[in-house]
């Protein structure tokens, strides 16, 4: 058996970047956010209040990078209830607990499934382990010693935390180490799912396995490394106020990834400059804002994903002048993300399902990024590779003032006056 997950059995730098990039949301209800896009999210059911997000957020992630204690977390508790005025169901105790304990060991078994990553060639079982005590859950202490590869399907629903104050963990185990503990490869124990719903409300769920908390079915560490395409999908299936809500929070944070993207864009270019073909590496340049998604709801045309995607090969491309056509600036291509952030005009093209984002150059002068929509019903989309099923960046170039007169142009933000 395992001990409770804490500072002094892992390394807690991928614990802290797993928590750092979570995203506070508003919620009225713990059952609002469900699924793997909690591995994003930072939410505290009835927590309608960015400030307390806030300040719990600045908690918690002194517990996982410094080792603070519950203890130390209810005095924040106690002030944020003080100060907010906020209303919570539960006692003190209790809530405070839970809180802190879901989201702190939630942060470490996400940080040790990337460092399982990264070892899985040498040690590539995963066994299940309780505390083993008598507060283990019957279903929980079932699936004690349970040794499968580390990429059995099982550990995308089964991998703990397993449900509300969950203490289960894992450990990765080598051949050799096995043997000399005396354990051995199992057979995946039975899903037996079953259909959960609200009985106050009647909301279905939707079917979770047996003995796993509703909400908790999805495997921590591989929901914070899922690709962004799968992050804009899940924002997209969200509730209309928090998909405009996490999609707030997202947009404040995406400045922070621009350094990457820049040296992403560099690399491109100079790869170009010496001759030779861009490799296909994908990144996120933007992320769809609400208000371009409202428009585009609102005109039958509603994306099926949030984030914006680009090809270092479009990169290059959109560099080149050619007869009839004006690159951009290798500046606008080294801030993208920055630009698409901040554009002049953003008009849509319903002839060719696409979002044309324009940017000022000079008197009748705008560079224009053309970013293909992802629609649910759209084939083209469905013909894509999977890494680019979502909103990609397909051109950009300098062009006159687009005609908003020809009717298939219609101007979602902004002005092009």
């Amino acid at each position: 058996m395992a001990p409770t997950v804490n500072v002094s059995n892992t390394t807690p730098q991928e614990a802290i970047e797993y928590f750092r990039a979570k995203l506070p949301l508003p919620t009225t209800r713990w059952d609002q956010v469900v699924g793997d896009i909690r591995g994003k999210a930072f939410t505290v059911a009835g927590a309608t209040q960015m400030g307390i997000l806030h300040d719990f957020t600045a908690a918690i992630e002194r517990a996982v990078e410094e080792g603070t204690t519950l203890s130390d977390f209810q005095e924040t508790f106690d002030q944020v209830v003080e100060e907010f005025g906020w209303s919570y169901r539960g006692s003190r105790q209790w809530r405070s607990a839970l809180i802190f304990n879901n989201n702190v060991r939630s942060s470490y078994l996400a940080g040790r499934w990337q460092q399982y990553q990264r070892v899985k060639d040498r040690r590539p079982f995963l066994g299940y382990f309780t505390v083993g005590d008598p507060r283990v859950r019957d279903q929980h202490q079932a699936w004690e010693g349970t040794v499968l590869k580390i990429d059995d399907p099982w550990w995308d629903t089964h991998y703990p935390p397993n449900g509300f104050n969950c203490r289960c963990s894992t450990r990765s185990l080598s051949q050799r180490q096995m043997e000399r503990e005396d354990l051995k490869e199992t057979a995946a124990p039975p899903l037996d799912n079953t259909e959960r719903y609200n009985p106050h409300t009647g909301e279905i769920y939707g079917q979770v396995p047996a003995g796993i908390d509703v909400s908790w079915n999805y495997n921590v560490g591989k929901a914070w490394m899922a690709p962004d395409r799968v992050f804009g999908d899940r924002i997209m299936a969200l509730p209309p106020q928090l998909r405009r809500a996490m999609l707030d929070q997202v947009q404040i944070r995406a400045a922070d990834a621009d350094p990457a993207f820049e040296y992403f864009a560099n690399q491109a270019v100079m790869t170009a400059a010496a001759g030779q073909d861009a490799r296909g590496t994908i990144r996120t340049a933007a992320w769809l804002p609400n208000t371009v998604i409202e428009q585009l709801i609102g005109r039958g045309a509603p994306p099926n994903n949030a984030a914006v995607l680009v090809r270092d090969r479009e990169l290059v491309a959109m560099t080149r002048s050619v007869e009839g056509r004006v690159g951009l600036d290798v500046d606008v291509i080294r801030q993208l993300p920055a630009v698409l952030r901040n554009p002049d005009a953003v008009v849509w093209d319903a002839e060719d399902a696409v979002v044309r984002y324009y940017i000022r150059q000079e008197a009748q002068r705008w560079q224009e990024v053309t970013v293909a929509v992802s629609l649910s019903d759209d084939a083209s989309v469905r013909a894509r590779p999977v890494a680019l099923r979502t909103n990609v960046v397909i051109d950009g170039r300098v062009v006159d003032t687009p005609d908003l007169q020809d009717g298939r142009y219609q101007l979602l933000q902004g002005s092009v006056e």
